[in-house]
C-alpha cells in the first residue's frame, strides 16, 4: 500500500477530505448556520486577539478583569495555560469577576 507524504504547499488527503467535507456541509445547511460559523470564527479571531495583547503588557487593568470575565464566561480561563485558570480564580475571590 503506498503512502502519500504531504510535502511543504500540498494539502494532504486527511486534510482535503476535512476540507471538501466542511464545504460540504456549508453548502447543505445554508445561510444560517453558515453565518452562525462565521461569527463564532470571529469571536475566536477576537480572544486570540485580545491572548496576544495581554500576553505582551498592552492591556490596561479595567481590559484585564474585562478579558478574564469574557475567558471565564465561555471556559477558556480553566483550559489554557494554569496562569490563567490561577489569575481567573484570584480575580473571582477578589470580587473583579464571577
Amino acid at each position: 500500500m503506498a503512502r502519500c507524504v504531504e510535502k511543504p504547499g500540498m494539502i494532504g488527503p486527511t486534510h482535503f477530505v476535512r476540507l471538501v467535507r466542511y464545504l460540504i456541509g456549508s453548502m447543505r445547511t445554508g445561510p444560517s448556520l453558515s453565518a452562525a460559523r462565521d461569527k463564532e470564527r470571529l469571536n475566536m479571531n477576537d480572544m486570540i486577539d485580545q491572548i496576544i495583547r495581554y500576553e505582551n503588557g498592552e492591556m490596561e487593568e479595567n481590559e484585564i478583569v474585562s478579558f478574564f470575565q469574557k475567558l471565564i464566561d465561555n471556559g477558556m480561563a480553566w483550559t489554557l495555560q494554569g496562569h490563567y485558570g490561577r489569575t481567573a480564580t484570584a480575580l473571582i475571590e477578589m470580587g473583579e469577576c464571577k
